[in-house]
């Protein structure tokens, strides 16, 4: 059995996996290392310093699970490594999308069975900025190059994370779809219960996977409290397509995505009340991934670890995306 299918294999028991918590901020902020203009810290695992502080980073993560005795879901920092930027950096003469899944199989180690590696991408323009967005056929044909870069460079799944509109999250997941490899797409959204874009949560997803159906979905750079006023909006309630949403890398701060976009201090909450917004998600919609982002680290998730360890598989769900 290969990584993938041990990965869809252990997804289909029902049992909860981690994925990471914050990279980006945690190396802007933390360890104060320059942010690159076009690759952010896509290009930090060729710099010595860049590396040793991202091995820190994941493998910190990664002994976490490996304590909760929990599977989980790492992913490359590789949000804006598409081609047009890969090409105008420093970096262009070098495979980044490969590399960095290279660099996360040194970070595991031999640990496979409960470890997955995973690609991230993300949109061509500025992820809080939905008039940005790439129509369908041109985020295929866009997303293709960077979505074959991952799966040749060995990633045993894809990610599309702090997506923001329907039309390029769609064509986005044929890309990832024509791989083979199982995929996830993460959305940005708003407590009215709808994309940025203005589609609803549950319109969007059913209408991804009309074309090209992903793993699951999740929904990340929020607080857990915007993803609960979502789910029970009027525009949301009732929809079947909501069963599939099951994953949440949560902010710390209550501020709106509009708000925390290019914020200069980060804002934190505590990891208790946090960690408490996101098991309601679990108790109530039945979630089962949980990761962080905006304001977490390694205290945050865990926390997470210990309150999910005692934990068995989620309620099964209703079709109004429920426990029953």
């Amino acid at each position: 059995m290969n990584q993938t299918q041990r990965l869809e294999t252990r997804f289909a028991t029902g049992e909860c996996f981690l994925t990471e918590a914050a990279i980006v901020e945690r190396m802007r902020h933390e360890f104060r290392i320059p942010v690159d203009e076009h690759l952010v810290y896509g290009g930090a695992i060729y710099e010595p310093q860049g590396r040793e502080a991202l091995a820190g980073i994941y493998g910190g993560y990664l002994a976490i699970a490996r304590r909760a005795a929990m599977p989980i879901l790492l992913t490359t920092s590789t949000r804006r490594a598409n081609p047009d930027r890969v090409a105008a950096s420093r970096h262009a003469h070098r495979q980044v999308n490969q590399d960095w899944v290279r660099f996360l199989r040194e970070v595991r180690g031999d640990d496979q069975d409960s470890v997955f590696l995973g690609s991230l991408l993300g949109t061509r323009g500025d992820a809080f900025l939905p008039q940005e967005a790439l129509p369908e056929a041109e985020a295929l044909a866009f997303h293709r190059t960077q979505c074959q870069a991952c799966a040749e460079g060995g990633a045993e799944f894809l990610m599309a994370g702090v997506m923001p509109a329907l039309s390029e999250a769609k064509g986005l997941a044929r890309a990832m779809g024509e791989t083979g490899l199982p995929f996830i797409i993460s959305f940005v959204i708003n407590g009215a219960g709808t994309l940025l874009d203005g589609t609803p949560l549950g319109v969007a997803m059913e209408a991804i996977d009309a074309v090209s159906a992903p793993l699951c979905f999740m929904v990340n750079c929020v607080h857990p409290t915007h993803v609960r006023t979502a789910l029970v909006a009027d525009i949301n309630r009732g929809h079947p397509s909501l069963t599939r949403l099951i994953g949440l890398q949560a902010n710390t701060s209550c501020l709106s995505p509009e708000e925390l976009n290019n914020h200069g201090v980060i804002r934190s909450d505590g990891a208790d009340s946090l960690v408490e917004s996101m098991m309601a998600l679990r108790r109530d919609h039945a979630f089962r991934i949980f990761g962080g982002c905006c304001g977490t680290d390694h205290t945050h998730l865990e926390r997470l670890a210990a309150v999910l360890t005692p934990l068995g598989a989620p309620p099964r769900q209703s079709w109004c995306g429920g426990p029953e």
